[in-house]
């Protein structure tokens, strides 16, 4: 076969493969497309994907999502992969919020940590100069990704108009930078990957800061069900709800005047649930009437 023949086939297949590809990814976030990109900052060379919701509107939100440890690596795809992605999307899509969404994909062998939170702020400012009218940006995470929305608030306080990380670990965070920004976390009672106690405890360091915070705890849940289901309908209209336009002078904090308890649950440091505690340390959960929700370390004598 002669080699011109052979490279126009070639080409052909590589050309129906991309389609293939995209069309695929194209399928996993409805009618939305998501383009593939590249940020470079200093060294680093970050693959990243973008959507434009609802483009009949200017968008005035910024929307990232940090995946988790197995999403990790070059080929800016498997980081679309994982559900939190789909439940934002759709919640943006059906309440016809306008949104830039970013999705970028955390290099092998590196964490959200020191280095790659300094390239996703970058990022963050790169894309804001290239989206004039961006008011507010969001951040979101499981696992390791998790881990770094927790890290990015602490670092970059008051940059992000509120935040979810869910099935992370705060530990390491500064919890007076942390207090700036509105934030929902969540957190499995079956999760053996990342502690409770170290978001029960770092709770109770916000709570005693004046915080904006919610920490929910769901009995049962692995931490790849929290990964996976936290996404709820009610969770994102909290999170969304939190604007740079309508903030007040300084953060509300959580109180327990919301009426009525209505439900108190309890579980051991380790996410054990326990129906009547003894003495000694534990997290309670209680909803208000409100259907507002409050989690907390306790000490029962």
């Amino acid at each position: 076969m002669p080699t011109s023949k052979l490279a126009a086939i070639l080409a052909i297949i590589t050309i129906l493969w991309r389609t293939d590809l995209y069309a695929q990814n194209e399928r996993q976030s409805g009618e939305v497309s998501f383009s593939f990109e590249l940020y470079r900052f200093q060294r680093f060379v970050i693959p990243y994907r973008q959507a434009v919701i609802n483009q009949n509107d200017s968008p005035t939100r910024m929307v990232i999502y940090l995946h988790g440890g197995t999403s990790r690596g070059s080929d800016n795809t498997k980081q679309m992969e994982e559900p939190g992605i789909d439940s934002i999307l759709q919640y943006l899509s059906k309440n016809n919020l306008s949104a830039v969404f970013i999705v970028p994909q955390c290099p092998a062998g590196e964490l959200w940590e020191v280095r790659m939170t300094e390239v996703i702020r970058n990022l963050i400012e790169d894309r804001r100069d290239a989206f004039n009218g961006i008011n507010d940006v969001y951040i979101f995470g499981g696992s390791m990704g998790g881990t770094g929305t927790w890290t990015m608030v602490s670092k970059y306080p008051g940059v992000f108009s509120a935040a979810m990380p869910v099935a992370g670990d705060p530990s390491k965070c500064d919890v007076y930078h942390v207090a700036q920004t509105p934030l929902f976390t969540v957190m499995g009672t079956d999760d053996r990957i990342m502690e409770i106690e170290n978001v029960t405890d770092f709770a109770l360091q916000l709570e005693g800061r004046g915080a904006k915070y919610v920490f929910e705890v769901e009995d049962g849940w692995s931490h790849e069900d929290t990964c996976i289901k936290s996404y709820t309908e009610n969770r994102l209209k909290w999170v969304f709800s939190n604007t740079k336009q309508h903030e007040n002078s300084g953060i509300t904090p959580v109180t327990t005047e919301q009426g009525a308890v209505i439900e108190t649950k309890y579980w051991t440091l380790s996410g054990v649930p326990v129906e009547n505690p003894s003495s000694g340390f534990y997290i309670i959960q209680q909803k208000y009437a409100d259907s507002s929700v409050r989690t907390r370390k306790i000490f029962i004598r």
